[in-house]
């Protein structure tokens, strides 16, 4: 698993830093979601990733509605 969140904090790194790709990274990270599902901790991390995604997105449409249909769907716990 710890090459997975290496791989990960790459893909953050892409949103944060190169603020790109945000489709693509979230569909990755929805991807990387559906087989660790039984780490917590990288459901934890990963939602939160997703949601940042999702508010950096919001103002110029970068995600379509699948996609953040699909957040909503695999977000377990609200804060």
């Amino acid at each position: 698993l710890g090459y997975v969140f290496i791989y990960f904090y790459g893909l953050e790194r892409r949103i944060l830093v190169d603020n790109a790709d945000h489709q693509i990274v979230a569909e990755e990270v929805l991807r990387l979601r559906g087989i660790y599902s039984t780490s917590r901790s990288f459901q934890r991390y990963s939602s939160s990733l997703l949601w940042l995604i999702v508010a950096l997105s919001a103002k110029q449409s970068l995600l379509s509605a699948a996609v953040v249909e699909q957040i909503f769907a695999t977000t377990d716990h609200w804060d």
